[in-house]
């Protein structure tokens, strides 16, 4: 029996919901025992990451509290196809810089302090947004971050140029101190039908029923938690339409589902959601 994120010849199955107790039980067990043989998807900075270790920085607070720095390896097999193509330690200036936007009104949302990116929401009716512009389709992204008062944040992924969707958002992880949940935008929450049923009301019973059960194909959450003021770093990965989230060096939740696939991504970023919460030490990698 195959799991969602096997690859073979058998016949794939997509909606989960259809099929029997028993087959998703087997599934379960059988993604429980997967992670272990898949090294490079586990661990924290892989063999062929071209991540360089993480600098103390200049406050001590930020200094004591993260971790260990993780010795990298020798490039080897698939992992060294990849190649850093966007890093930012956010050192030496006091505000993001010119690779980076805000959404209009929210200029005042973002600064840079002791070398830290900070987001805090100034405004009643939307998070704090900013975001940078680069085109990929497979990608993986790591940064650090730390709560420092905020409720939750969101990294999201989009493409300015799709229709389809709310705002050009593809995909997204939204991390919450106790939940982390990964989510296909694309034919998930933010397709524009979709976000209109999601909006009705009133939506008939087997409508709502059916909505459920899409997003419930989209999304993919995780129950985790994360320590205020402590630093945590975040690694995500999308190779073709799969999405992983890895916290702290651990996969934490993973899905399959074809928003992920979307092929011309144009610009990633953060939104934030309360006072405030701090990013550091962004790299982003592509396949070559």
């Amino acid at each position: 029996m195959l799991g969602e994120d096997s690859v073979g010849s058998f016949t794939e199955i997509t909606n989960w919901d259809d099929v029997s107790p028993a087959h998703r039980e087997e599934r379960d067990k059988l993604k429980a025992v997967l992670p272990r043989f898949d090294l490079f998807e586990t661990e924290q900075d892989a063999p062929g990451s071209e991540i360089p270790p993480r600098p103390a920085k200049g406050t001590a607070n930020k200094a004591a509290s993260k971790s260990t720095e993780p010795k990298l390896t020798r490039p080897s097999g698939e992992a060294q196809n990849w190649k850093v193509t966007f890093q930012d330690d956010y050192e030496n200036r006091s505000e993001p810089g010119a690779r980076y936007t805000t959404a209009r009104g929210h200029e005042d949302s973002w600064t840079v302090v002791d070398g830290v990116l900070v987001g805090k929401q100034t405004k009643d009716d939307h998070g704090a947004v900013i975001r940078t512009e680069l085109d990929f389709d497979d990608v993986d992204i790591q940064f650090d971050f730390r709560f420092n008062g905020g409720k939750s944040f969101n990294l999201v992924i989009d493409d300015a140029n799709e229709p389809s969707v709310h705002a050009g958002h593809v995909c997204r992880v939204s991390v919450f101190q106790k939940s982390l949940r990964i989510s296909d935008d694309k034919t998930g929450s933010m397709n524009l039908e979709v976000r209109k049923q999601r909006q009705n009301k009133n939506l008939p019973a087997m409508q709502a029923e059916a909505l459920r059960k899409l997003l419930a194909r989209t999304q993919s959450s995780a129950t985790i938690d994360i320590q205020p003021a402590a630093w945590h770093t975040l690694r995500v990965r999308i190779r073709g339409d799969i999405m992983k989230a890895f916290l702290d060096g651990q996969m934490v939740t993973n899905r399959r589902s074809p928003g992920f696939a979307h092929p011309t991504k144009t610009k990633f970023g953060f939104t934030v959601n309360g006072q405030s919460i701090e990013f550091d030490n962004l790299h982003v990698r592509q396949l070559k």
